[in-house]
């Protein structure tokens, strides 16, 4: 029924429609062409496939009257009727008509008015072909004078089997990629060579995507970023500089920082024909013998059998006369158990643990076992030796036992603390304990006590804790070393080891740093300490500066007990300590009014740069009696306490000249660079204001350190001696005359050849400038 229904509708409109159509035709005949264009839209629609629809319209565009007659129009409605309509009932045109309206849309030079005539001339093919010619060339030109990446598109996207097409997609890649390139965006430039089908730009594209990602590479600077360029681009243009630039990465993030477990990675991925592999072998050997690693150690002789290189790596290791460290070392080389040294540091080792065991330590014990008693650079010998001194003290006739060890740093350093007083007072105080801040380090590989962790600041730590980068590591070892972490990028940094003037192959815990970063305490079982572990001190001058740490100096005993012995807090007022491995309150004592820690720091000078086996004595100025020995770090910096004497400064070491120094910075002058360079040193005279025909008892020293130097020196020493005014019936030539005759004569009474020191007076002449108004000594060498 509804099928029915809708046939009977569809009759309805039919007859409806051709009775409307007649109508339209009549108003258009009768000229009244507004109403009948009305009527179309009315009657029609959007009915656009009405053959009368369009049928209406060719007639509405070709009546002649019509001040809206269009001859295009015309065409297009009938072309469009036409292939609605049955052959009978077709509109046909002319061949003349169809060129003629070819001529007048060509003049118009409209590109939309030649689209609808390529639409509506397919029975014309020529005059088709030559409207979209003419079409084609049209839009391109207009394309060109806007000359933009949507012009070109465009015409690309609307007419892609134009002649121009090719031309048109040539200009769109070209600016399309110029300006890709001006963004700089590695994404879009990837993503238009991938969908690009010139091969030319695609390769473009590509070659701009190669330098982006290798710039983005050097920006970033990372071992990952170069590595990720490679994998990348295997054939870049940038490959060679990537490998390079990923190789200098590569040792700047395994290598610099000095990491043990870092190194040996870096070692295993590359290949021994590699440049950097006996750099960095040698680097890891530096290392492994500073951090007595035995790991290390094993690792390095799978790469290189160097037995002169274990043999000192061994004797280095068992220093300590530990017999588990022998031990160790046999296990991982069990060669080495015929060698003597294994076998004397082993007699060694049980003769110190039997002396430990004693329960008292006799002269006959010392004298027999002089040199073990003298060795106080390992934990057991200092001990054995502490144990000795205590006895002997007490003992009378045995105070005037004069023991070897004067130029021993440990041993000055343990008498300067046991002499050296603080300013301190007891006093109540409620501090408890420690508190570790919320700081989880485990992802980096460190577990931390919570007693051993201190939060300095919101972006620094510092802790103790066992790990392999660490001295003297060994599985199921408790050796623990201080480190510090930085907070940076939201996450606290890879820690760090403070340097080996902190650190030892012993115990270094509990530290505690001062607000302006400059004063660390710590505790250790290092050397001879007053009981088990002590309290250290260390001072440097720049908080930026890691390396500047002093060598730490063992406190006394107004801190230091025979047993454990830490520092919980300190501040500007409150020093407060804790006898206790487990930190109880009932332990802790509270110490105020005392006098600030004093240090005096400096930095030694050397040609080299090499100061492991310097020493610097601190003599009082008076009688010249040593007051301490102290050892400057790595980098030439030391600290100590300010001495309540006055005091001079004295360094002396093989083939250098080190005059005495009141100042902070003692200058180390190579011997061969005296004579090479020609070096004047100018020092203040060595005679007293008051007789100066008399040597003050600094000015003896100096003499003393000259001769001490030069007397096997293969030179001349040449000393120019000024003095400003005359002493009783001498001027100041005659004085200056009679005082480098004495000094000649002290240097070959102490030793010096007198053929290989000249002396002369020179008065007030040839003063070095800046010297004109004090008494001096110009010193050079000469050639023999």
């Amino acid at each position: 029924m509804r099928k029915i229904t809708l046939i009977l509708l569809a009759l309805l409109f039919t007859v409806f429609a051709k009775a409307q159509n007649k109508t339209i035709n009549e108003r258009i005949n009768a000229g009244d062409f507004s109403t009948a264009f009305q009527m179309i839209l009315d009657t029609y629609g959007a009915d656009t496939l009405n053959k009368d629809y369009f049928y209406s319209l060719y007639a509405y565009y070709n009546a002649e009257k019509n001040p809206k007659q269009d001859s295009l129009f015309a065409f297009v409605n009938a072309s469009r009727y036409n292939k609605l309509a049955s052959a009978a009932e077709r509109i046909s045109f002319s061949q003349d008509y169809a060129q003629s309206l070819l001529l007048k849309v060509y003049r118009g030079k409209d590109v939309s008015m030649l689209n609808l005539y390529v639409a509506s001339s397919e029975d014309y093919p020529s005059f088709n072909k030559e409207a979209k010619r003419i079409r084609d060339q049209i839009a391109y030109d207009q394309a060109q004078q806007e000359n933009t990446l949507e012009a070109y598109q465009h015409f690309v996207d609307s007419y892609p089997d134009a002649m121009q097409a090719e031309e048109a997609s040539q200009m769109l890649n070209q600016m399309l990629i110029e300006q890709l390139i001006q963004e700089e965006n590695i994404d879009k430039l990837y993503a238009y060579a991938m969908r690009t089908s010139s091969e030319k730009y695609k390769q473009q594209a590509m070659k701009e995507v190669d330098r982006l990602s290798f710039n983005q590479a050097l920006k970033l600077n990372t071992l990952e970023a170069y590595n990720a360029y490679i994998k990348e681009f295997p054939e870049g243009d940038y490959i060679i500089m990537a490998k390079s630039k990923r190789d200098a990465a590569q040792y700047d993030k395994y290598v610099s920082d000095g990491s043990l477990n870092d190194m040996m990675y870096y070692l295993r991925s590359i290949k021994p024909t590699d440049k950097n592999f006996d750099k960095v072998l040698d680097k890891l050997k530096l290392r492994t013998l500073k951090h007595y690693s035995l790991q290390a150690m094993i690792f390095i002789d799978s790469l290189s059998h160097d037995k002169d290189y274990l043999d000192r790596f061994a004797k280095r290791y068992i220093s300590d006369y530990s017999l588990q460290s022998i031990e160790r070392l046999l296990k991982a080389f069990p060669d080495l158990k015929t060698e003597a040294y294994i076998q004397q540091t082993q007699l060694k080792a049980k003769t110190l643990d039997d002396l430990l065991k004693a329960k008292e330590l006799t002269m006959n014990d010392y004298k027999k076992n002089k040199s073990l008693f003298n060795q106080l650079n390992a934990d057991k010998t200092a001990k054995v030796f502490a144990r000795f001194y205590e006895f002997n003290a007490s003992q009378p006739k045995a105070k005037q036992v004069e023991f070897a060890l004067s130029s021993d740093v440990n041993y000055r350093n343990f008498v300067f603390a046991k002499n050296y007083e603080l300013d301190l007072v007891l006093t109540d105080g409620d501090f408890d304990r420690r508190t570790s801040p919320s700081v989880d380090l485990s992802s980096l590989g460190f577990q931390v006590n919570t007693n051993d962790l201190v939060k300095v600041n919101d972006s620094l730590i510092i802790f103790s804790a066992v790990s392999q980068e660490g001295y003297d590591y060994y599985e199921n070892s408790s050796n623990a070393d201080i480190y510090y972490s930085v907070f940076a990028e939201g996450k606290w940094q890879e820690p760090e080891l403070f340097p080996a003037s902190i650190n030892t192959r012993f115990n270094e815990t509990h530290p505690v740093l001062s607000a302006d970063l400059k004063t660390l305490w710590f505790s250790s079982d290092r050397g001879l300490n007053f009981g088990k572990q002590d309290i250290y001190v260390a001072y440097r001058t720049n908080a930026d500066d890691w390396n500047a740490w002093s060598k730490p100096m063992l406190l006394g005993e107004d801190f230091n007990t025979q047993d454990d012995d830490f520092v919980l807090h300190v501040d500007d007022k409150t020093l407060v300590l804790s006898q206790d491995v487990n930190m109880l309150k009932d332990n802790n004592i509270y110490l105020e009014k005392r006098a600030d820690l004093q240090f005096v720091t400096g930095r030694l000078s050397a040609a080299d740069n090499s100061y492991s086996s310097c020493k610097i004595n601190v003599l009082n100025s008076k009688d010249l009696s040593l007051i301490n020995i102290i050892q400057p770090n790595e980098k030439g910096f030391f600290a100590f306490l300010q001495p309540k004497e006055d005091y001079i400064l004295s360094c002396q070491r093989t083939g250098y000249y080190a005059p005495l120094s009141k100042d902070s910075i003692i200058q180390m002058y190579y011997i061969e660079d005296m004579v090479s360079k020609q070096v004047l040193l100018t020092l203040p005279t060595v005679f007293d204001s008051k007789n100066p025909l008399s040597f003050t008892p600094e000015g003896q020293k100096e003499l003393n350190s000259l001769a001490s130097v030069f007397k096997s020196s293969p030179y001349i020493l040449n000393i120019e001696v000024h003095a400003l005014k005359g002493y009783k019936k001498m001027d100041a030539t005659q004085l200056s005359t009679q005082q480098a005759s004495l000094i000649k004569d002290y240097l070959v009474k102490k030793g010096m050849l007198e053929e290989s020191v000249i002396t002369t007076g020179l008065g007030q002449e040839k003063l070095v400038q800046g010297w004109e108004n004090t008494p001096c000594l110009d010193i050079s060498l000469i050639n023999k």
